[in-house]
């Protein structure tokens, strides 16, 4: 089993690991080590690079997903603004691996805006909560006033 260096390249059994070719500290690094050691590190190599592979195969399925989600809501959005006297507006919020997108797609005022829902924002709606806390505020004062 030869080892050698070749411009920040460690060669074993004929196939080069590429490290920061602009960092000699590596070449050195690797010069240091035994061959069970290179081995072990050619291993944890090989391992984060697949890693980095499956990872970027996800991202690769997430965007063409959301590609495809786009298509349909684009073409959804042309058939029924060309309907007669229909207005449209179409929001989809998605989130995946490569992260949020929120999208507003139409023919109204709204989607020309581009301005999107509180919730579509990530905002949650505390209304309800809002409603309860006043209720119970009411009636807390309320209670207060009849006991004296």
């Amino acid at each position: 089993m030869e080892n050698s260096t070749d411009g920040g390249a460690l060669q074993k059994a004929g196939q080069a690991v590429r490290f920061d070719p602009l960092n000699p500290d590596y070449v050195d690094l690797l010069r240091s080590l035994s061959d069970e050691q290179r081995s072990q590190l050619l291993v944890e190599y090989a391992r984060g690079s697949l890693d980095v592979a499956k990872k970027a195969a996800e991202m690769h399925v997430d965007v063409n997903g959301f590609k495809n989600m786009l298509d349909v809501m684009a073409a959804k959005t042309r058939d029924l603004a060309a309907q007669e006297g229909t207005s449209v507006t179409l929001q989809h919020t998605h989130e995946s691996s490569v992260g949020r997108t929120e999208v507003i797609m139409g023919n109204t005022e709204q989607a020309a805006k581009g301005r999107l829902t509180r919730t579509m924002a990530g905002e949650r709606n505390l209304t309800a909560l809002y409603v309860v806390v006043g209720i119970i505020a009411t009636l807390i004062l309320v209670s207060m006033f009849v006991r004296r």
